[in-house]
């Protein structure tokens, strides 16, 4: 992008410079061009080194994994993954590394269907401990206000709506 605004702009096309084939210069004063164009090529920089970092931790990744795994223990790490995802995780926020069951198909030769189902027993599991405990929480505030006197239990009132999935360890920490 910096060689096209020094073509373009810069130089330009009466000068030997190249024609302006995204119009940019054309139809924007070149106060406004330059900064787009100049924004476009820091975006591109910061996308590749963004790949590079991705391409050099998937590879330690698997440079981690042992080749002589199971595919009992390969299912056992996709439910611990999907447990994890859905204790951890908002519920809209979820998402199956397919990318990574792929690898492990190919690596490992477990297919993805089996991967997948043992990642969404976990995620099951994971919001199912994840609503078990926030009913604990729902169970003490609810306890507590009828324990405490009528101006205390608009503060209680307040806690309770503290008690969702996203603030469930800010509830838990002003209850004990």
């Amino acid at each position: 992008m910096l060689l096209y605004l020094v073509m373009v702009v810069i130089i330009g096309e009466a000068n030997g410079g190249w024609r302006d084939i995204y119009k940019l210069a054309t139809y924007l004063p070149p106060a406004i061009s330059t900064p787009l164009m100049l924004g476009f090529g820091v975006a591109v920089g910061i996308r590749a080194v963004y790949n590079r970092l991705t391409d050099y931790r998937q590879a330690e990744m698997q440079r981690l994994w042992n080749d002589d795994l199971s595919p009992v223990e390969i299912k056992i790490e996709a439910y611990g993954l999907g447990r994890y995802t859905g204790l951890h995780d908002e519920e809209t926020n979820i998402v199956v590394p397919v990318d990574i069951f792929r690898k492990f198909y190919e690596r490992y030769d477990v297919s993805i269907d089996e991967q997948v189902r043992a990642f969404v027993k976990g995620v099951t599991d994971g919001l199912n401990e994840r609503s078990e405990y926030l009913r604990k929480i729902v169970k003490n505030l609810d306890r507590l206000c009828r324990r405490r006197l009528p101006a205390e239990k608009e503060r209680i009132t307040a806690l309770y709506i503290l008690a969702r999935p996203a603030h469930a360890a800010l509830a838990h920490s002003f209850l004990f």
